[in-house]
């Protein structure tokens, strides 16, 4: 749509007006920018902190030097785990509070000692506490471990007893799978493909933060503009209405695209200090910014229809919060769900809806389907221009001026 010279002023007015609110910037660029990367820092952090104490009951007389040995190794798989903890041996229950006990009941030694023994250990957590859940889960992943070196073991004596060459290993790994991965043709995947599709479900995932900067600066841009006393010489000028909110429309799409910006580094940021790795191209972050710029147009477009019949800038964004929260599904089940292996009906349901085409425009690029990516770019920038052209229908500047602010 070509931006006439009457859309360009409103345009660069807009971008003025907006950008003087300080406040109402650091709040959807900076801090996105910085509090996500702050928030997985400070997380990191905590986790570290934390501390737990670890008991462990021996009942069985014959298994003190096996507790003292699995102690060792409880404490440097914890701290592997970044928990600090205090891991002491006991004769019976210790009167003081501990976060975990593991339980070494009699003839423990005795049983896990025979060829063919069996051996129980009993691995108790606090309940309520989340450090002891981590900790329960390391200490039993450790304890797996020790059970299948015993079993080599056994497998290595009985083989040297019946005179027989036997790899352990294989003997308890007879079936050894491969992972690898497929395009939809049926064609082979590399790894590093498979990780480009991984990415494209956080990129899908962060397109929830970008709704929100947009109908911040749309609700600001229309009824701020009636309690800042300045809508009446607006609506009397020669602008059409279609004009004045592509306008306003296009300088919230700007300032939404900083918003966005921050927002996205800032997800990838917490994913990257969380330890998870992206396989990020220029393309597929072109696709994301192509998404973002329709994805900010159209929600542009939903709230200057809200907003134009509301009372006041915290009436228009509460009517839009049923924006957000139609956001929030589709981008938060994106994170989890594959929106194309739904059923058609619910399928077709959600493809009513403009957001979900951002999400599946991202998605099929990372399988390598071009045309789909159109298609959904197609469809979204039809669901702007009907919503851009209802807005203009819709635009109530008499209710603008009267209504009390």
């Amino acid at each position: 749509m070509r931006l006439d010279k009457r859309s360009r002023i409103v345009f660069w007015k807009e971008v003025r007006d907006l950008s003087r609110d300080y406040r109402t910037i650091v709040s959807v660029v900076l801090l996105p920018l910085l509090g996500l990367p702050g928030l997985a820092i400070l997380t990191g952090a905590l986790l570290s902190a934390q501390y737990v104490e670890v008991a462990i009951i021996v009942n069985d007389t014959e298994a003190w030097s096996f507790a003292g040995s699995l102690a060792g190794d409880i404490a440097l798989v914890l701290s592997r785990a970044g928990l600090q903890s205090n891991v002491e041996t006991y004769g019976s229950w210790p009167e003081a509070s501990v976060d975990v006990v593991v339980f070494i009941p009699e003839g423990f030694y005795r049983n896990i000692t025979r060829i063919d023994g069996t051996g129980t250990i009993i691995v108790s957590s606090l309940i309520g506490s989340q450090a002891s859940e981590i900790a329960v889960n390391n200490i039993i992943a450790l304890l797996n471990g020790k059970s299948r070196a015993l079993v080599v073991e056994r497998v290595n004596a009985l083989s040297e007893r019946a005179g027989l060459d036997i790899n352990a290993d294989n003997l308890l790994n007879p079936i050894r799978v491969q992972k690898g991965f497929h395009r939809a043709t049926g064609a082979p995947a590399t790894g590093e493909e498979a990780s480009v599709a991984f990415s494209a479900r956080i990129l899908e995932f962060s397109l929830f933060f970008v709704v929100n900067p947009a109908v911040v600066f749309m609700s600001d841009s229309i009824v701020g503009e009636r309690e800042r006393k300045t809508i009446e010489r607006l609506l009397v000028s020669p602008l059409s209405r279609r004009q004045l909110l592509t306008g306003k429309m296009l300088a919230s799409t700007v300032l939404g695209l900083m918003a966005a910006a921050a927002d996205g580094m800032g997800i990838l940021l917490f994913f990257l200090l969380a330890g998870i790795s992206f396989a990020l191209s220029t393309t597929i972050i072109g696709v994301w910014l192509a998404s973002v710029i329709l994805l900010v147009l159209s929600t542009s477009a939903i709230v200057s229809i809200i907003a134009s019949r509301s009372e006041s800038i915290r009436a228009a964004q509460n009517m839009s919060f049923l924006v957000i929260l139609g956001a929030m599904a589709i981008y938060f089940s994106s994170l989890m769900v594959d929106l194309t292996k739904l059923p058609e009906s619910i399928s077709l349901f959600l493809q009513m809806i403009p957001f979900t085409h951002a999400a599946l425009a991202i998605h099929y690029y990372a399988l390598g389907d071009i045309v789909s990516v159109a298609k959904h770019f197609l469809i979204m920038t039809i669901y702007w221009l009907a919503l851009l052209l209802i807005a203009a229908k819709t635009f109530n500047t008499e209710k603008l001026i009267i209504t009390k602010s």
